[in-house]
């Protein structure tokens, strides 16, 4: 160690400056306890808007039916920048495919997108759907599955942490075996992970825009996947929804594919401890 070179200020300025740089908008999603959500509201769970009387619930590769996980209505949060003004996305998630494998698209979902929605229908939920706290099922509560989760928005403009690419790839000097170059850059280190943890925890549990957060590693170490550079929607781990052992998941889009509508093209994965 004390023959290693020195962390620098200029290291830590890098550092710093560009998670100033990558600050993003966010759409905090704060869970409503006391509202029901409608047809067309932003909703985890219940039931999905339905688009025509000949609309059906999405089905796995073997017929199996998926499960409704979230529903965005962008006319309902204050615009972010390359996310659409209007329209509703749906994402169902595949409960019969677990094992990570496709690293295209992630784990098997399916990402409705409606440029325009209107109307109260609802689509009716088949049985068959794994039972509410199974290891197939990432809702805990049957409130949350049966009726969905209604939301207040808010709003912020967050920095991402150092958790997250391309950060994290600029701060090896965390972990190094390294002296910092004076009693400043030492000031700075010691209270980095009380600022990350800050960063982190105005992101609130659910959210979205922004940077995501993982339990475990960030995914786009991945070749194929370092190009993921928006977030369509953050799915924390709260009394309602849980991916796992205190899993949460992300579902991700290239800004290209986002500002052309391409919402065929998301990637979405849950990682948990």
């Amino acid at each position: 160690m004390d023959s290693a070179p020195p962390i620098t200020q200029v290291e830590v300025d890098l550092a710093l400056n560009e998670m100033e740089r990558l600050k993003l908008p966010v759409a905090r999603l704060i869970v409503d306890d006391h509202a029901i959500p409608g047809p067309l509201d932003t909703k985890f769970g219940g039931r999905p808007w339905q688009a025509s009387d000949n609309d059906v619930l999405p089905v796995s590769a073997d017929g199996q039916p998926i499960i409704f996980l979230a529903q965005i209505n962008f006319a309902q949060i204050a615009p972010l920048a390359d996310f659409p003004d209007v329209g509703l996305l749906q994402l169902f998630f595949d409960p019969y495919s677990l094992d990570y494998d496709d690293l295209e698209h992630g784990f098997k979902h399916k990402a409705r997108w409606f440029p325009q929605a209107a109307g109260d229908r609802e689509l009716s939920m088949p049985t068959g759907l794994p039972k509410v706290k199974s290891v197939n099922n990432p809702f805990v509560s049957h409130s949350a599955f049966e009726t969905g989760l209604a939301f207040r928005i808010e709003h912020a403009i967050l920095k991402p942490s150092s958790y997250v690419l391309p950060i994290s790839k600029m701060t090896d000097f965390l972990y190094a075996l390294r002296h910092p170059e004076n009693d400043e850059v030492r000031a700075i280190l010691e209270g980095w992970e009380e600022r990350d943890e800050e960063l982190r925890n105005a992101y609130g549990t659910h959210w979205i825009g922004g940077h995501p957060s993982f339990v475990q590693d960030d995914i786009r170490y991945e070749t194929k996947l370092a190009d993921l550079d928006r977030f369509l929607l953050h799915v924390g781990c709260d009394d309602n929804i849980m991916f796992g052992d205190a899993g949460e998941g992300n579902l991700m889009i290239r800004r290209d594919d986002l500002m052309n509508r391409r919402f065929d093209r998301t990637f979405y994965a849950w990682d948990c401890s």
